[in-house]
């Protein structure tokens, strides 16, 4: 059991079926790193986003850089991440503009990875829109 979350093996083993699933049903557009750690690349906003994921500590979490430093006002960011979701905005130390999201190891269902991926290119969308690109 991993004490962040709770999770059991039975449940990291199952979440590691259900992305697995989920990613090659993807077909090019998905892809699987390594035991754990996945890659999912779709256009958002006229060019590629590249979307990590990764089961770790009992958690699924999904990042993705979304727009380049300089582009956007990161003040904006902050009433953008108000509204509750799956997830959220972060900047990296150079500027530039991340979607990260999380789902307990529990919850990794194919339609809940959909969910969590759905949500991470609608904020990069917005994020991208909002920048002008």
């Amino acid at each position: 059991m991993t004490a962040v979350t709770g999770s059991t093996m039975a449940d990291i083993e199952d979440a590691l079926a259900a992305i697995d699933g989920y990613v090659e049903s993807l077909g090019e557009a998905g892809r699987r790193v390594t035991s754990g750690e996945w890659g999912v690349t779709v256009e958002v906003e006229g060019w590629p986003l590249h979307v990590g994921l990764r089961l770790a500590g009992g958690l699924l979490g999904a990042q993705a850089m979304a727009v380049a430093p300089g582009r956007l006002e990161e003040w904006g960011l902050l009433r953008a991440n108000r509204p509750p979701g799956l997830v959220a905005f972060g900047l990296s130390a150079s500027g530039e503009v991340w979607v990260r999201g999380v789902l307990p190891v529990a919850g990794a269902s194919a339609v809940e990875v959909d969910r969590l991926l759905v949500e991470a290119v609608q904020a990069a969308g917005w994020a991208r829109r909002q920048s002008g690109r």
